[in-house]
């Protein structure tokens, strides 16, 4: 499936009238993301198996007839600062470097609670835009 210019309205249409699948949807992101994130560096880390998880019960409830959640299958990328349960959250801090949160925050939660996938943890902020950034702002 093409996912450039895919909105969320399109997505969760796509996902509702059977054109595609959730699975499909999250795969198509995340070979996005293995092909374009080298040259990016936007993501600390992925959450591949918790998203495919959602996403084949996503696709159990589309496949059944039952009514679909507002973001069924809507892929979302969480910045490293939101707790999600089980996955890294460092909040760029090298003392929270190994910290695996037991809960979602409530954004994470929410979102999940509505049927979006959350495929990935963003990096807070690259390491050479904070070092310009403090230096632009007088604060190394």
């Amino acid at each position: 499936m093409d996912i450039s210019g895919l909105t969320i309205d399109a997505a969760r249409s796509a996902v509702a009238e059977r054109k595609t699948s959730v699975l499909a949807l999250a795969e198509a992101f995340y070979a996005k993301i293995e092909a374009d994130d080298e040259k990016i560096g936007a993501y600390l880390l992925l959450s591949k198996e918790r998203a495919l998880e959602k996403a084949a019960a996503i696709d159990h409830l589309a496949q059944s007839g039952s009514a679909l959640p507002p973001l069924a299958g809507v892929p979302v990328g969480i910045k490293d600062v939101m707790v999600t349960k089980s996955v890294r959250t460092t909040a760029g801090s090298k003392i929270l470097g190994n910290y695996i949160p037991p809960y979602d925050c409530t954004a994470v939660a929410r979102l999940e609670a509505e049927g979006a996938l959350v495929l990935d943890v963003f990096r807070p902020i690259r390491e050479d835009y904070r070092e310009r950034w403090a230096a632009a702002s007088g604060r190394r």
